[in-house]
């Protein structure tokens, strides 16, 4: 458990590594400090501002000498936002810090042997990458930095943006996002200042006042946009006027909605969205299939690099047409679809009724005829008689949640003993735990880290694992 402690001065120290966290990790006598805003290399004084049970955290008090590695964030909000917060790292430098969280996550936390070690494959694109943002509205800004150091006072406090870490009602306004491509900037500027200039009530998470909640916008591979605003009831009007004058002004926007929500929370799959201009869905290629996005709909947010993903793991998976392959964790069916036409059926399982739906829905687009689909958590559906009812799986593929898979999906994938598992995972340390316990069975023959969010500490990982042979 953290605790306040006396502050400790550590000078002429350097910076070794990297956290999970993309947090520097210094080392002092018995002491180990982990400190944002430094870079390998690094020659820095830091201060300690907690301390846990094994480590300090510190803040960076002075960049005595700067790593070859460290670089200038280009992004105006960098200081404040924390979202690309390995921005003053260079690029290559990231790759290895990535690749090196992988590797270190089997030796330290499986503890198991890999015949291969497969090298990191980075973004060709590492600004703009993204499909999908969404900003939050709130009438109390962040105030920034040099805001606070300045004497200006500050007439305007609404914001549209994203949340400070560990604050729920705290948003920075954002005036350019280099996560992704134009013209989103403009887009959601326009929705801030119409909400302005209309004296529209930002929605105040504390007190459950106001009327302008958020906004998402979605692109797509043509360069088509989707603006989704949610409001409270009395702003429903708002939102229709702002999705007709955005719609106008931007002709890259081929849907705007909306979502009426009264409730303390924004989660939408209990909601309805409203169309108000131009199409209910975009569509998104990943290779040569077809998808359709809706407002609801979640699919991998950086489009070229899940095409690159998909690809690891269908080499991994080496199909020859042959096998049945069970798709675990399967979202809206991308996955399974881009693996179908190399194999004889595929089985997906998904939670979320309204992901197989669409991915029913999908499959039907495609003219893909060899995959079938599931509703419920994958621990519930993989039953005896869902065993009986579809053929073993020659091949598995699973992509669970950062939590990594229950230990219920493990038990019955030991008892099915597929030939192969292909992991893949948005987590390192739960994908080490859980192929340390399909260990039992299955030999770990190779892992590729793939950078999917660069300038991120996320990282996502494809691994082969094999049945041992008795």
């Amino acid at each position: 458990m953290a605790r306040r402690s006396k502050p400790k001065e550590i000078a002429h120290a350097t910076v070794a590594d990297l956290d999970a966290k993309g947090r520097g990790v210094v080392k002092h006598e018995d002491m180990v400090v982990f400190v944002p805003d430094t870079c390998p290399g690094d020659v820095v004084s830091v201060r300690t501002t907690r301390k846990k049970k094994n480590y300090y955290e510190g803040v960076l008090t002075q960049l005595e000498e700067a790593s070859a590695e460290r670089t200038e964030p280009f992004c105006q909000h960098y200081d404040d936002c924390g979202g690309c917060k390995l921005q003053h790292i260079s690029y290559g430098q990231q790759l290895r810090f990535k690749q090196k969280q992988v590797y270190d996550a089997i030796k330290r936390i499986a503890k198991i042997e890999c015949a291969a070690y497969e090298p990191i494959l980075g973004c060709s694109e590492t600004t703009r990458y993204r499909n999908k943002l969404e900003f939050s509205a709130a009438p109390n800004r962040w105030i920034t930095k040099e805001e606070a150091a300045g004497s200006d006072s500050f007439t305007q406090k609404n914001a549209l943006g994203y949340h400070i870490a560990g604050r729920f009602d705290k948003i920075l306004h954002i005036e350019n996002c280099h996560f992704q491509p134009d013209p989103s900037n403009a887009i959601r500027n326009e929705v801030y200042a119409f909400a302005n200039l209309h004296e529209i009530p930002f929605y105040n998470p504390k007190t459950h006042e106001g009327i302008f909640r958020s906004v998402l916008i979605r692109n797509n591979d043509k360069g088509h946009f989707m603006v989704v605003v949610m409001v409270t009831k009395p702003g429903e009007s708002f939102a229709k006027e702002l999705l007709l004058h955005l719609a106008n002004k931007f002709p890259e926007i081929k849907s705007g909605q909306y979502f009426i929500n009264d409730k303390l929370n924004d989660t939408v799959y209990d909601l309805q969205p409203h169309l108000v201009s131009g199409v209910a869905e975009l569509e998104q290629h990943i290779g040569q299939l077809r998808f359709k996005v809706d407002a609801k709909s979640f699919m991998q947010t950086n489009t070229k690099q899940t095409i690159a993903l998909y690809n690891v793991a269908r080499e991994y998976a080496g199909l020859q047409g042959h096998e049945v392959v069970y798709d675990l964790f399967c979202g809206v069916g991308t996955i399974g679809m881009y693996l179908a036409q190399s194999c004889k059926e595929v089985i997906g399982i998904e939670t979320v009724p309204e992901a197989i739906e669409k991915a029913r829905e999908n499959a039907d687009a495609n003219g893909v005829q060899n995959i079938r689909f599931e509703t419920g958590a994958v621990e519930h559906v993989l039953t005896d008689e869902f065993r009986r009812k579809y053929p073993a799986p020659d091949v598995v593929i699973t992509d669970p949640p950062r939590m990594g898979m229950h230990a219920k999906v493990v038990e019955v994938l030991l008892a099915m003993a597929p030939q192969k598992i292909v992991y893949v995972s948005c987590n390192p340390a739960t994908q080490a735990r859980d192929l340390a316990l399909l260990h039992e069975k299955y030999d770990l023959m190779k892992i590729k880290p793939v950078d999917m969010f660069p300038h991120t500490p996320h990282i996502e990982s494809v691994a082969l694992l094999n049945l041992r042979t008795p």
